[in-house]
Parts: structure tokens; sequence; C-alpha cells
């Protein structure tokens, strides 16, 4: 009887643990597929009005950015995450901490950002969009980290409605920022306002999650910085690679290929979004099981097995279909070529 009321109880934490990812990941897919339709448009539009040439100094300056950002968060999501998902009660102090840390760490990075590219012999006016995009993807940043909250109490629809709100705003003032002949400047400055609004709903949003006000301290800065450097040590490795292919591209290639290739890469990163969905939904759950392994190995698998099938038909439908990718969110006769690069990112 002990061994059948194990096996049953097993059973039942297998399937709970199966609904909660599933509901989790149902929030995140909505999440996503908002902003991933928005943001095929915001990219298409971008493309069609930038050009190649536009397009490619987009992506150079985004890659510059999302590298710099990597080291001001020093790990702070995943770790905060992790922390709330064990104890919601500290989600003030974690989150008011972090949200003074990204503040001061962007102020930071600013200066050897602007040093790195003109090191590298980028012209001034590159240099000041590496350090302009950085200033102004600063708002979003930060509204970003309420998701350390959202997503460690289970509440993934809040995490994804601030992402829908930035990729909203965002397309609708870029799309009038270039139609009034503002170009990659009024991007830029659509994507800071875009993040302004994101955050103002990331606050409101905050009032219906019980985890008591902000608050900043100076020894839970000292956790998050020590707590996050095995993370940051790991996203460094996962980000230093894009960033380096984007600057020996521009150094190598025509403007052309670079705006082909950021072109890929962006719906690249979009073929990327069921695989990240379901590794954010089960997250919260592996964090709670990690001192009890059966428990962990449980959880993992469960989150393991769906993504095995998702890469596979990933792959293979982006061998297939790169061609159709290409000509319907871009301008085939400017960037034809981006679907030879696409093929080859779907092996990955």
């Amino acid at each position: 009887m002990k061994v059948t009321t194990h096996e049953h109880s097993g059973v039942a934490k297998d399937n709970s643990s199966s609904v909660h990812i599933a509901r989790n990941a149902m929030h995140l897919v909505l999440g996503q597929a908002a902003t991933m339709v928005l943001g095929i448009l915001f990219s298409s539009m971008v493309g069609h009005k930038l050009g190649s040439v536009g397009f490619g100094l987009y992506f150079l300056i985004t890659s510059f950015s999302t590298f710099a950002l990597v080291l001001v968060d020093w790990g702070q999501q995943y770790f905060g995450i992790r922390e709330v998902a064990r104890h919601p009660e500290r989600g003030g102090d974690l989150l008011g901490t972090g949200l003074v840390l990204r503040v001061l760490g962007t102020a930071v990075v600013c200066v050897p950002a602007g040093v790195a590219a003109w090191a590298l012999g980028y012209d001034r006016r590159t240099i000041w969009f590496s350090v302009g995009i950085i200033v102004f993807n600063l708002p979003f940043f930060l509204a970003q980290n309420f998701g350390i909250v959202f997503r460690g109490q289970d509440r993934m629809g809040l995490d994804a409605t601030v992402s829908v709100v930035n990729r909203a705003v965002g397309l609708a003032i870029a799309f009038a920022a270039v139609s009034l002949g503002f170009g990659l400047a009024g991007v830029v400055v659509a994507q800071g306002l875009a993040g302004a609004a994101a955050l103002a709903v990331a606050f409101q949003l905050y009032k219906r999650v019980k985890t008591g006000p902000l608050r900043a301290s100076r020894a839970t800065a000292r956790e998050i910085l020590g707590g996050g450097t095995a993370i940051v040590a790991i996203s460094i490795a996962v980000y230093v690679q894009p960033y380096i292919d984007a600057v020996l591209l521009s150094k190598m290639v025509t403007a052309d290929v670079l705006g082909w290739y950021g072109a890929a890469k962006n719906i690249f990163g979009t073929l990327l979004a069921p695989a990240l969905i379901l590794g954010s939904a089960s997250f919260p759950r592996l964090s709670r099981a990690t001192k009890h392994p059966g428990a962990f190995a449980s959880e993992f698998a469960t989150a393991q097995r769906p993504m095995l099938w998702l890469g596979g038909l990933a792959a293979v439908g982006t061998w297939v279909f790169a061609d159709l990718a290409i000509t319907v969110i871009y301008p085939k006769a400017v960037f034809g070529p981006a679907s030879d690069v696409l093929r080859v990112f779907g092996l990955g």
C-alpha cells in the first residue's frame, strides 16, 4: 500500500507541475505572441524605412547595448526570480535594490561603451548612437526588472503585459518618427518613450502583488552582486558571441551584408521564443525544487520534453521557409540574401 500511495503521490506532483508550467507558459505564450507580432512589424518597418544600411547600423548599436546591459544586470534577473520564488516576502527589497543598481550601472557603463566604440574605429555618429541607445533603453530595462517579482510569484501575465505595452508604444512612436524623417535617431528615442510607458505600467501592476513596498539596502545590493556573479559569467559567455559577430562583420563586410545578417538574426530570435517561454515558465518551480534532487529531476524532465520537439520543428521549418519569412517581413529586393543566413541559423 505504501508503494501505491507513493506512486499516486508522484503522479499527482508531476501533474501539478505540468499544470503550473502549462499555465505559466500560456500567459507567456499570449504575451510573446503579441510582442512577436509587434516585433516583426517593428523590424519590418525599420527595414523598409531605413534600408539595409540603416538597419545594419541599428543592429550594430543594438548589439552594443545588449552586451552592455547584460553587464549592468549582473545576473540579478535570474537571481531575483529564484529568491522571490523561494521567499516571496523579499520581493520589495530585491526589486527596489535592483532598480537602484540598474540606474547606477547604466550610468557607469555608458563611458566605457563609448570608449570601446571609439577604440574600434567607428565614426562619431556610430559612437554617439552606441551610447545613446543604452541611455534610452534604461526605462524598459527598469521595467523588465519588475519581472523578478511577477515571475517569481508565478504572475507571468503581469510580466507579459509590460512587454506588450513596450512593443506597442514603441512601434507607434517609431513609425511616426521615421515617417516625419527623424530616421534612426527617431527609432532610438521612440524606444526610450516606450520604455517609460512600460515602466509606468509596471509600477501600477506591482500594486497587485503582495510583497511589500519597494526599498533598497546595501546588504541586499551586496547579496545581489555576489549571488549574480556566476549567472553573469554564463550570460557573458552567451552574449559576447553576438557582440563579436556584429563587430567583426561591421569591419569585414559591406554595410548591406551587416543589414542582411541583422534581419536574419531578428527572425532567429523570434524562433527561439518557444524555448525561452518554456524555460521561463518552469524556472520558478525549478528554483523551489533545488533542495530536493528527485523533485528537481522530475521538474526538469517535464520542462525539457517539449523543448526537444520544438527544436526539431523549428530547425526544419526555418530551413524550408527561410525565403518566405524574409520576403514577408522585409523588402525582397533589398534583403533577399538574408534568407541564406537564416537557413544556417536554423541549424542552430
